[in-house]
């Protein structure tokens, strides 16, 4: 009898890493630097997870608004405020990289639940010199604003009964007297 016997030879490949990127969402006005917006996970068969390089794409968070903490993606203050005025967030990008460079992206994209913000005005009157004013005599300015409406959107009307009288009119960004306001004030 005889007996013989071979090791085989096994050529290991390199296994390319894998990412999975999964967005959270964010309400407008509530978010703060730290906010997760996102979570991720990333494996390799050859390489444990302390060992794999997780970074941005590219160049996907030039802007800045995100930082990795983690297993997670997290608003950076300037992520905060951008979301903050009610604007969609960017996708998040990530590329996990093993030790022997071999690596793969995924990305997401966090949503953002807008809130109606509350249109402001700011009213500054002006000074009228008696016995000059006539009709279209502005005695006022304003400006008035809204994160979600365009300005020529915005309507602007006298709150209540304050023009009962109809002394002023609004006319653009501007509050003028009218013949019965001019006539009132030369009384």
């Amino acid at each position: 009898s005889s007996h013989a016997s071979d090791t085989p030879t096994v050529t290991l490949v390199n296994d390319i890493p894998v990412i999975d990127v999964i967005a959270t969402t964010v309400v407008e006005n509530s978010a703060v630097a730290g906010t997760v917006v996102g979570n991720f996970t990333a494996s390799d068969e050859e390489t444990l997870r302390a060992d794999l390089k997780v970074t941005f794409t590219g160049d996907s968070n030039k802007d800045g608004y995100y930082a990795i903490s983690g297993d997670t993606v997290v608003l950076t203050k300037e992520g905060a405020d951008y979301v903050n005025t009610g604007k969609p967030l960017p996708v998040i990008d990530l590329t996990v990289t093993d030790a022997n460079n071999a690596s793969s992206h995924a990305s997401d994209t966090p949503t953002v639940t807008l809130v109606n913000d509350i249109p402001v005005i700011d009213v500054i009157a002006t000074t009228v010199v008696e016995n000059t004013a006539v009709a279209g005599t502005v005695v006022g300015n304003f400006t008035a604003s809204d994160e979600e409406t365009l300005r020529a959107d915005l309507k602007v009307t006298f709150t209540g009964d304050s023009n009962k009288d109809g002394y002023y009119a609004i006319s653009g960004d501007t509050v003028v007297l009218t013949k019965e306001g001019a006539d009132r004030s030369e009384e």
